[in-house]
């Protein structure tokens, strides 16, 4: 499975019908505990560590699935 079909596994827990287009705040309704849930799951998918400054970057009050994905896939590269 690659990276996007895992984070749009996570992703579709919340909507089955995101796309990766979505803004995760704007068109899938997250609020800050479905942004917590989701960094939590994809640090567990993904055995990587995601901080408490990168979940506090502004970044991700505009940021769709894709900027998700790209974000895991430098976790991942760092690594």
């Amino acid at each position: 499975m690659s990276t996007e079909e895992k984070v749009m596994a996570i992703i579709h827990r919340y909507d089955s019908d995101a796309k990766v287009g979505d803004q995760l705040k704007d068109d899938l309704m997250f609020d800050s505990l479905d942004m917590a849930e989701t960094a939590m799951s994809v640090e567990k998918e993904f055995s990587i560590s995601i901080t408490d400054e990168e979940m506090e970057d502004p970044m991700w009050n505009t940021a769709t699935v894709q900027d998700l994905i790209d974000f895991v896939n430098v976790k991942i590269d760092v690594q």
